[in-house]
């Protein structure tokens, strides 16, 4: 199952809680990504795109945790959700060795080590689960996150050519990997 044991960090003197998440998060969850997407350019929806009901998202939650190859962390701040981070992989036998990830933080909270702890727990269970590559998309504009995939070891790959809309913007995304050794 890909759940893992809660792991606690201290940056700048604040506790952050990384833990798969569950079931009776689901409703915190549908309230905190749509604050998410309205909060900055970078992710893949615009604030009110993100439809999901509490009984989908709870079926999301259980079929992460009963997966053998997706992951759903969660980060918490004194027990309240900040962060997330989904990895979702193959059961097909040629890419079986492949997951992709998205995550997303409240801005409230940026710069304070959560994307890290979310990332290197998530590098970490990959490696414990024989995943050798993961793959994500990031807008080029997003500076802070490409700088923080490099910290970890990804490398851009490639570049989507205008594939990500800001306002009436046009922009190009980044392919990034990471191959675990």
């Amino acid at each position: 199952m890909a759940r893992i044991e809660p792991r606690e960090f201290l940056k700048n003197n604040i506790k952050i809680i990384v833990r798969s998440a569950e079931i009776n998060d689901a409703n915190d969850l549908i309230n905190i990504v749509p604050i998410i997407d309205r909060e900055t350019d970078y992710m893949i929806r615009i604030e009110g795109e993100f439809k999901c009901t509490l009984e989908e998202e709870e079926s999301i939650i259980k079929r992460k945790l009963e997966s053998k190859n997706d992951l759903f962390l969660v980060a918490t701040i004194n027990e309240k959700i900040v962060g997330t981070l989904g990895l979702s992989g193959s059961n097909l036998y040629r890419n079986k060795h492949v997951c992709g990830f998205g995550m997303g933080v409240l801005k409230e909270h940026w710069g304070k080590g959560i994307g890290s702890s979310l990332i290197g727990t998530m590098i970490d269970w990959t490696k414990e689960n024989s995943i050798r590559r993961i793959d994500l998309q990031v807008v080029s504009k997003n500076h802070k996150a490409i700088g923080l995939y490099k910290k970890f070891g990804f490398e851009i790959e490639g570049t989507l050519k205008e594939d990500h809309r800001i306002g009436n913007e046009y922009v190009d995304s980044y392919t990034m990997a990471r191959i675990n050794e």
